[in-house]
C-alpha cells in the first residue's frame, strides 16, 4: 500500500480511507473521506488543513489456521 497524492487521484466519493494532513495541529494521519467536493473526518467535520495524500485502509487480520 502506498500513499496517493491528492493532486494525482482522489478516492471514490464517500469511501473511507486514511488521509494525511501534514499541517494538522495534532495528528497528521486520520480516517476520513472525500465527499466529492471536500475532505471530511469520520464525524463529518471538514478537514481544517489541506489533505495532501490518502491511501486505502489495510485488509483486516486473518485468522491463522
Amino acid at each position: 500500500m502506498t500513499w496517493i497524492s491528492t493532486e494525482e487521484q482522489l478516492p471514490d466519493s464517500d469511501t473511507t480511507v486514511l488521509i494525511y494532513e501534514p499541517d494538522s495541529a495534532s495528528e497528521p494521519v486520520w480516517m476520513g473521506y472525500h465527499d466529492g467536493e471536500k475532505w471530511q473526518d469520520l464525524s463529518g467535520w471538514p478537514c481544517r488543513t489541506p489533505v495532501t495524500h490518502w491511501r486505502h485502509l489495510p485488509d483486516p487480520p486473518t485468522k491463522e489456521a
